[in-house]
């Protein structure tokens, strides 16, 4: 649609009517007309535009108007824009839009009341009400709305807003500092599962190496001497930060991987505190995994070859 003063929007249109007349059988406001009988949104923003003027005509019968009370209007009208966007477009249209504007002021000029005369200057209630003058328009349709005029935040409220801001991020941090900052816990099952076996072993060729997201200690002595390669991670929740340490291990045949897990992150941490006696599984290879409470990890160790006896009787404490 043209935004020429010549052509004007539809919501320019709407807003020339005047309440409770018949401007609506105009010519020059036809489009508007057709408008608000074939759309249900365009009635609404009639409607809403009628009530608003209503409640302004019945607000001005008590004030003193001045007599350039529509130049300032418009002044402040085209200061907004200028503020705004900087690229001022006209609000209404000339000739007959803007003669109905005029009218609908004079209007209530015409009804003041013979009370003692007010200084020239509108309440600031009125005021109020005609900044936030605003109805929102059907989607698709272009129109200037009128809108409050910018206000510079006084430097009471910028230094709340500063205040504010600075307690949100003390709060977090402390939250981020108190809180255990893992994520999600998985069960044993979930982590079994989530592990990159391949041809009955494990792929660690896509792994990076441990990020040290968290203390990672082998077991013993033992199963350090027993190391084939420095730790490598896996990211279980997709998260970016490792959930878990893998370590390749070889002794007399036997060749797996002993993953370390925090033991906050395990959901259902087995009860065993020992290899000896943790309860074996077979999925997705033969394992076992118990809890070192003193280190706070889970140990999940696999073999895709030899068998847990080797390492049992290794790792059996001695009797006395």
């Amino acid at each position: 649609m043209d935004n020429s003063p010549h052509n004007p929007t539809l919501r320019e249109q709407l807003d020339a009517v005047r309440p409770d007349s018949d401007d609506l059988r105009e010519a020059e406001v036809q489009e508007a007309a057709r408008a608000i009988v074939t759309s249900d949104e365009w009635r609404a923003v009639f409607d809403r535009q009628q009530a608003f003027d209503r409640e302004m005509s019945n607000a001005m019968q008590d004030v003193e108007v001045p007599t350039d009370l529509q130049t300032r209007l418009h002044d402040a009208l085209a200061l907004n824009r200028e503020v705004a966007d900087q690229s001022p477009s006209p609000l209404e249209g000339e000739g007959q839009l803007l003669q109905r504007s005029a009218e609908k002021q004079g209007e209530g000029a015409g009804r003041v009341s013979h009370r003692e005369p007010t200084p020239t200057s509108l309440p600031l209630t009125l005021i109020s009400r005609l900044r936030s003058k605003s109805v929102p328009l059907p989607p698709g349709e272009r129109g200037t709305a009128v809108t409050p005029s910018l206000v510079r935040p006084s430097r009471r409220t910028w230094m709340r807003s500063v205040i504010a801001a600075t307690a949100m991020f003390v709060v977090a941090g402390l939250g981020w500092l108190i809180l255990p900052h893992g994520g999600a816990a998985f069960t044993l099952n979930e982590v079994r599962q989530s592990l990159p076996f391949k041809n009955g072993t494990l792929n660690t060729t896509s792994l990076a190496n441990f990020d040290s997201s968290f203390d990672a200690p082998l077991p013993s002595s033992r199963w350090t001497s027993w190391q084939q390669s420095d730790a490598v991670g896996l990211d279980l929740d997709g998260n970016g930060t490792h959930d878990a340490a893998v370590y390749e291990f070889a002794y007399r045949g036997t060749h797996g991987y002993l993953l370390v897990l925090p033991a906050s992150r395990i959901s259902d941490p087995p009860t065993r505190t020992f290899f000896n006696t943790a309860t074996i599984s077979y999925t997705p290879a033969t394992n076992v995994a118990w809890t070192a409470p003193t280190e706070e990890v889970v140990y999940l160790c696999l073999l895709d070859q030899g068998q847990l006896d080797t390492l049992s009787r290794v790792l059996t404490p001695a009797t006395a």
